[in-house]
């Protein structure tokens, strides 16, 4: 199993919020979208999209690829959220040259009507919220995704207290706009492109010009506002990757340094451990114990 899914088909409605599926995976460059195993009612083709009886939100931390629905076409960028509103007509994919990252909810319930509906769909419709790369937003998506394979009845609570809270993030009101200047934006799309492409090689010195800067302009620029050189900040990158992967899949460790762009298993464990504290089988094994 590359990727994990679960789907819940009785009545599991707790404080007015019902779960109908959660998951995660990691589609690869140039696979086949969506992946195949999903229920009938979930899957579909991206020649007739597909319409669902309930509310979904789909969040993809890394990659990029497109998204559609009756009000248009849209890019999707690492970060982004695709928020899909009950009965609307929709399809996405990620771009074969990119793959990306996905975490996905679906829920329904009388709370969600009452008191996220409103602030989840402010114009009313399907959209994409650009939510960026939030670490709080993906640990929790990891809490539940870890509560829901956990069959004591006690923990049912902490589940959906966790559901509220997660969901709760996508609610914020994006109508305050922060101004950035051209240092911020150059930073900010340099983190986009790298969080695309980290399975891919990085041409820094083509991403300066594309902001017309000189090659040590842009390494000093990315390095004052991140604390990281270019390179430190793709090898971060791949590593908290390589951890998400270890964490929510069974991939062999070879096939996880592979999926992050690194083709030595024995250089992928050493960076790991480096970086981490903990080698690549050690991490996993105590993450099951949680």
């Amino acid at each position: 199993m590359e990727n994990y899914w679960k789907y819940f088909s009785g009545d599991n409605e707790n404080w007015g919020i019902k779960l109908i599926t959660c998951g995660y995976e990691q589609i690869n460059r140039n696979a086949e979208y969506p992946v195949k195993g999903h229920p009938e009612t979930h899957l579909f083709s991206w020649e007739e999209g597909r319409t669902l009886p309930d509310y979904y939100i789909i969040y993809i931390p890394t990659g990029g690829g497109i998204f559609e629905s009756n009000t248009g076409q849209v890019e999707i960028k690492p970060g982004d959220a695709i928020i899909i509103n009950k009965e609307e007509w929709h399809r996405y994919k990620p771009h074969k040259d990119l793959g990306w990252e996905e975490y996905w909810l679906g829920f329904k319930g009388e709370y969600i009507e009452s008191y996220v509906v409103k602030d989840l769909f402010p114009n009313h419709t399907t959209h994409i919220k650009p939510m960026g790369y939030q670490s709080d937003i993906i640990t929790l998506f990891n809490h539940i995704l870890r509560l829901v394979g956990t069959p004591a009845k006690l923990m049912e609570k902490v589940l959906f207290g966790s559901l509220i809270q997660l969901i709760s993030h996508f609610t914020l009101d994006e109508s305050v706009k922060i101004k950035t200047n051209r240092h911020e934006y150059i930073v900010q799309s340099s983190i986009d492109f790298i969080r695309q492409n980290l399975t891919n090689q990085i041409d820094y010195k083509k991403m300066s010009e594309r902001f017309n800067l000189s090659y040590s302009q842009f390494r000093l620029t990315f390095k004052k506002a991140t604390g990281y050189s270019l390179n430190q900040f793709l090898i971060a990158e791949r590593i908290s990757l390589a951890r998400r992967l270890l964490h929510n899949t069974d991939m062999e460790i070879g096939e996880v340094a592979n999926r992050v762009g690194i083709n030595s298993v024995f250089y992928f464990s050493k960076l790991y451990k480096q970086k981490t504290g903990k080698s690549p089988s050690h991490d996993r094994r105590s993450q099951m114990t949680l």
